[in-house]
């Protein structure tokens, strides 16, 4: 026999099972806590500042030779959980950096300028559509990510510094 067909006398499997009880410890069962929104408020108010976004970009050229972009959501303090949402790598939406500070996180998302789109489908399903169709008091869709945006703009340089120093003044020598 070679080698690779030899049988593995190193790894002994005996033919014997033992069934367990298992119970999961810390998961559901929590208090669903996001903030408080009028949710067509919030939502308007969310899909008029990624237009403004999209436009802004648009505007001031800041749009790669590939057709990306960037813009910056800020999300609230508690949004840990939900940061991976904003990262749809089929749709090829990259998180490109996220900062937390005093006022909450700050996150930087790369997007083809042609997938804004899918970004204003989210936030008009949370503004239009609840996770049960036959329950209108059940929650709205995307809630645990849109409840949790407090603002979208355009790409500024200080978004991209995640240094705990501030961003340096232009024409400053630093080390």
């Amino acid at each position: 026999m070679s080698p690779a067909n030899e049988p593995l006398r190193h790894l002994r499997v005996l033919d014997s099972t033992l069934e367990l009880s298992f119970t999961a410890y810390g998961g559901g069962g929590g208090e669903y806590n996001v903030p408080g929104r009028e949710r067509k408020t919030h939502a308007a108010k969310l899909r008029s500042q990624l237009k403004a976004a999209r436009d802004e970009v648009t505007n001031r050229g800041a749009i790669d030779e590939s057709g990306r972009c960037l813009i910056t959501y800020q999300l609230t303090e508690d949004a840990d959980d939900v940061l991976d949402s904003l990262d749809r790598s089929s749709s090829k939406i990259r998180i490109r950096s996220a900062h937390k500070d005093k006022s909450g996180w700050r996150v930087v998302v790369s997007l083809p300028i042609k997938k804004f789109k899918i970004v204003d489908n989210v936030l008009s399903r949370y503004e239009t559509k609840n996770n049960d169709p036959d329950d209108p008091d059940s929650r709205p869709k995307g809630e645990n990510l849109v409840a949790r945006i407090d603002a979208i703009s355009a790409t500024i340089q200080e978004d991209l510094w995640t240094d705990a120093r501030p961003l340096p003044v232009p024409g400053t020598d630093i080390w």
